[in-house]
């Protein structure tokens, strides 16, 4: 699968509809703002270009976005984003949160899934919801199962490793 071009025409669509206006709610992220979904998906992109940049977490991480206008950030991180995906390819080495990927493609993937689901988010806020990619849809199902269910971190908290759970 062609990840990088679902992240690149998924970012695009949620720019465009980010544009009909940033104070609509987002029903699916109760309490936030279009405008706080795009500032969140700018802050992910931020993080994923250092991580690849630097093949590493970014420590401190974050620094301060708060002075940016919101479309023109997001503008700015969606490109950068897509560069350094483009730059690094899928198989450079680097920090992920899944053990059983420490590439680059790894974030491709990850980017890709973000971005489409954060689409749908906007989407929803201004009732112009339009389809997934059905081959993304059904990859994103099995991202959810692993790293996102069965993923390690939830060593960190009070829960064991691997989880318990149902899925309907």
């Amino acid at each position: 699968m062609r990840f990088l071009e679902h992240v690149r025409a998924e970012s695009a669509r949620l720019g465009e509809v980010a544009r009909a206006g940033l104070g609509a709610g987002v029903p699916s992220c109760p309490g936030w703002t279009v405008d706080e979904l795009v500032r969140h998906v700018a802050e992910v992109y931020a993080h994923k270009i250092e991580v690849l940049k630097h093949g590493a977490r970014p420590d401190p991480w974050p620094p301060d976005f708060s002075g940016r206008e919101t479309l023109p950030w997001y503008d700015a991180a969606r490109a950068a984003l897509v560069d350094a995906l483009d730059a690094a390819g899928t198989g450079l080495e680097t920090w992920t949160f899944n053990p059983r990927d420490t590439t680059s493609g790894f974030w491709h993937r990850r980017m890709a899934h973000e971005t489409v689901v954060h689409r749908i988010d906007v989407e929803q806020a201004h009732g112009v919801v339009t389809p997934i990619d059905p081959g993304l849809a059904l990859d994103g199902i099995d991202e959810v199962l692993y790293p996102s269910l069965g993923g390690p971190w939830w060593e960190e908290g009070d829960t064991a490793h691997p989880v318990d759970a149902a899925v309907g």
